[in-house]
């Protein structure tokens, strides 16, 4: 288990917390595993009636570690990211997230599945996908314009615009927004409230407001596809080139 990723369990509420701020809450390998983990267990401990995913430091996450992520690329069913995604998809224990700062790929592509987004101020969202030659991931591609239409959708996966607290409030994307000295006691009183509600008709609830997950999974596996070509396109070598090199990225030469 991964120092990057702790839990704790409090009257009912696993709390997954990201916990590398040296790196923004870059994910890892590593941290793919501790996260599916923290899930696992969620599903099987009885005592776990809402999952709330925080932080440690004053950004939640900046998105998958890009380094990392080019030594380890497979997206294969095994992958830990693979895991993790399926875990998102059938999990049925209720999630509240706490969100600091930056939420960039992953860090805002797991709040669509997330019951409640409680965000800071300091909040900024951002789905970078395309500028890394790349599409979304995570099912993001299905929940994303059922949760705010497809216009804002386009705006926020095609053009991969940053959203701040605000801006992602208006487009439904967030319950509520807190100053940031209050985000994580705001977050977990949220979570009580959850936790006080009953298991069993919550969850059934839960099940019904949501897309089935057969289509969650469908619509991850045609994304990790479309992934998988894009991360071996010349604009996705480009993008990631680019990025090593802190430049921008010429995708017209790439045509």
């Amino acid at each position: 288990m991964t120092s990057h990723i702790t839990t704790a369990l409090e009257d009912g509420v696993l709390t997954i917390n990201f916990n590398r701020a040296e790196k923004k809450n870059a994910i890892t390998a590593d941290m793919y595993r501790a996260m599916s983990d923290a899930m696992h267990r969620a599903e099987a401990d009885p005592q776990v009636r809402v999952i709330l995913w925080s932080s440690t430091s004053d950004n939640f996450s900046s998105g998958n570690d890009l380094a990392d992520f080019i030594a380890n690329p497979s997206m294969d069913e095994q992958a830990p990211v693979s895991v993790f995604l399926r875990s998102l998809a059938e999990g049925t224990v209720p999630m509240v997230s706490a969100v600091p700062g930056l939420a960039v790929g992953i860090g805002s592509t797991l709040l669509l599945h997330c019951d409640f987004n409680m965000l800071g101020e300091s909040a900024r969202l951002k789905m970078p996908f395309t500028d890394l030659g790349l599409v979304p991931e995570a099912g993001s591609s299905l929940l994303l314009p059922l949760i705010v239409g497809y216009q804002r959708a386009a705006k926020i996966a095609l053009l991969g615009d940053i959203l701040d607290a605000q801006q992602a409030l208006a487009f439904g994307l967030a319950h509520e927004v807190v100053a940031d000295s209050e985000l994580s006691a705001e977050a977990m009183k949220l979570a009580q409230r959850v936790a006080d509600k009953p298991k069993t008709a919550l969850r059934a609830s839960r099940k019904l407001l949501r897309p089935a997950p057969e289509a969650l999974l469908k619509t991850m596996a045609e994304e990790s596809a479309h992934f998988s070509v894009g991360l071996n396109s010349a604009a996705g070598k480009e993008a990631f080139t680019a990025f090593f090199e802190r430049r921008a990225p010429n995708f017209r030469a790439c045509d």
